[in-house]
């Protein structure tokens, strides 16, 4: 059975290449436009018979904005993680 600061270290590491990844994505798209769709994504819509499951044109710009996001929330998660961690090491120096 694994330590919680073994497992803690192997979820910082899972969330910091995440990170990579979604940087990854953003620099693939270095030679499109802003305004260039890039993909779609699914979206539904309340519609009279009920709800229906569409497509929606996403942007390169859309794209990296919702990326960016995504980073964002995988930095504070690090940073959350690293404290965690620091508390588990200094728990085990005591002892």
């Amino acid at each position: 059975m694994k330590t919680r600061k073994e497992l803690l270290d192997i979820i910082y590491d899972s969330m910091v290449e995440e990170k990579i990844r979604y940087e990854i994505a953003i620099k693939n798209l270095d030679d499109k436009k802003d305004r260039d769709v890039i993909g779609t994504i699914p979206i539904q819509v309340q519609t009279p018979l009920g709800i229906v499951e569409k497509e929606k044109p996403i942007t390169k710009k859309d794209f990296i904005a919702s990326t960016q996001t995504e980073i964002k929330k995988r930095e504070k998660g690090l940073e959350t993680i690293k404290k965690m961690i620091n508390e588990e090491e200094a728990k085990q120096s005591k002892t």
